[in-house]
């Protein structure tokens, strides 16, 4: 066979494309520090990093979430610790009212405190967290409603009275309906978030809202005393200033069933907050095993890729010698 010249030429050419696309390869995975920058360059890697970086998304938004989440339920349990602490004062006030010694100049001191008392615990029970009432529950019928408001001297909650609400087959209830607004939100937090006939499945999410009815009382006792802090701390002012010291101390007893409430809201925001730490732990162990997973799959091993660097760029340098031998000089001189 008759090797000719345009042969040679043709393979060097050839072969110093394929050294220079080795040597320039090499340099943007030096410079990137990726196994590759295209899908194309290695579609089944491609693929694996793609989900691996869904995942860590889905997994950092988790986080954020939980963040926020805890920082509200933080906040709920700080606001119903400080109405419960209002009412262990309240506790010792009636105590001192009930002495049958005690002035009417006197108890009326004690029913301004109450009173002062009494707009604290309104205040708390609508204070917001990030801009949102925390005891809204699913909201009302505005965008940024505060959840109770004194109407006619009679407190309500999301429009409706809360000294005439009443449980029913474990439902809150006014006038033998369902309350409005008093409904559950859930957030995804990683729990592998689900519908169930038009619901979310609340087994496969986190309960971020608070019921401010469920957390400071609602209804009256069966001696006809509202529970309702606020609605608790009003029935005291008005028996102590119409000197009914019998109701007065009716309301004394009342003040351990409306705490109640709040301890037991305390209690299930603290097993909510060790369910947002142990999960939040569990993402963070999440997040660098994915981290690790996606430096498999994407970074190069720089040591190795720097030797192989030198085999390109040498190769290259080899190359071009060659072809001072094998082109034309005018044509190497140009490539040169």
């Amino acid at each position: 066979m008759r090797v000719t010249h345009q042969m040679l030429s043709r393979n060097y050419i050839k072969r110093m494309n394929t050294n220079l696309n080795n040597l320039t390869h090499s340099n943007e995975k030096l410079s990137s520090q990726r196994k590759f920058n295209k899908g194309y360059e290695n579609v089944s890697d491609a693929g694996k990093a793609l989900r691996l970086r869904k995942l860590t998304v889905d997994n950092t938004r988790y986080q954020t979430t939980i963040r926020d989440v805890k920082g509200r339920a933080e906040a709920a349990e700080d606001n119903i610790r400080t109405v419960n602490s209002l009412m262990i004062r309240t506790e010792e006030l009636v105590v001192q009212g009930l002495n049958g010694t005690m002035s009417e100049s006197d108890r009326d001191k004690i029913a301004i405190e109450l009173e002062k008392m009494q707009e604290e615990v309104l205040q708390v029970m609508n204070n917001t967290y990030n801009g949102n009432h925390i005891f809204a529950a699913a909201g009302s019928d505005a965008p940024g409603k505060a959840p109770f408001a004194v109407v006619g001297g009679q407190l309500t909650y999301n429009g409706t009275p809360v000294d005439e609400m009443a449980k029913v087959n474990g439902v809150i209830t006014h006038g033998g309906n369902e309350i409005q607004f008093n409904t559950p939100n859930y957030v995804d937090i990683g729990f592998g978030y689900k519908d169930k006939n038009g619901y979310v499945d609340p087994d496969t999410a986190f309960k971020d809202t608070y019921s401010g009815v469920e957390c400071f009382g609602y209804g009256k006792n069966e001696d006809d005393i509202p529970i309702n802090a606020w609605s608790l701390l009003g029935d005291m002012v008005n028996s102590l200033r119409g000197g009914n010291l019998d109701r007065l101390g009716q309301d004394l007893d009342a003040i351990s069933g409306s705490m109640e409430f709040m301890l037991t809201s305390i209690t299930e925001i603290g097993a909510r907050t060790v369910t947002l730490d142990n999960t939040a732990a569990r993402l963070e162990n999440e997040y660098e095993n994915l981290a690790d997973a996606l430096k498999n799959v994407e970074s190069i091993d720089v040591a190795e890729e720097i030797i192989y660097n030198k085999d390109y760029e040498m190769s290259w340098l080899i190359t071009l010698q060659l072809g001072s031998k094998i082109l034309p000089q005018t044509i190497f001189d140009f490539i040169r």
